[in-house]
């Protein structure tokens, strides 16, 4: 009977761990398509567009999260333009620019799936490497992929 009661409160803790923004926002970027947009220079410029109007004020212009908004807020805007963001899948940074997370809202209902993941493209192109960030976001998934099949 211990043992039961023990496996219970495991499961509870492993339900709320799973449950918290931090897992389950790769758990839910998992689940979808990869991105759909061709990356080619339109998208990235409407990606770039939108970001301007929609994201720069907090993330700053450069994607750093120093834009003039994010003085205020708490936890500041996550720079874009680091090495730690160009090692998530495109599907996870499309699944929080739709879901937020607190201070950045939600963007589900504000943009169109297609804005959402050309912002996806542009944000790509934000670090010092832009296009090897790509490129090698690219090579990840292929890899990811040949793995998933062995």
């Amino acid at each position: 009977m211990k043992w039961l009661i023990g496996f219970a409160i495991g499961l509870s803790c492993i339900l709320i761990v799973l449950g918290s923004g931090r897992y389950q926002a790769t758990a839910m970027a998992d689940n979808l398509p990869e991105n759909l947009v061709a990356g080619d220079g339109v998208d990235i410029a409407q990606g770039k567009k939108t970001f301007e109007t929609r994201c720069a004020d907090c993330h700053g212009l450069l994607g750093r999260g120093d834009g003039p908004a994010s003085l205020d807020l708490d936890p500041r805007p996550t720079d874009l333009s680091s090495p730690t963001l160009a090692e998530k899948t495109d599907a996870a940074l499309f699944q929080q620019i739709t879901e937020g997370k607190r201070p950045m809202p939600s963007y589900k209902n504000k943009l169109s799936e297609e804005k959402r993941w050309q912002l996806v493209k542009y944000v790509r192109t934000l670090g010092a490497n832009g296009k090897s960030k790509v490129a090698l976001n690219s090579q990840n998934r292929k890899e990811r992929a040949l793995d998933n099949q062995e």
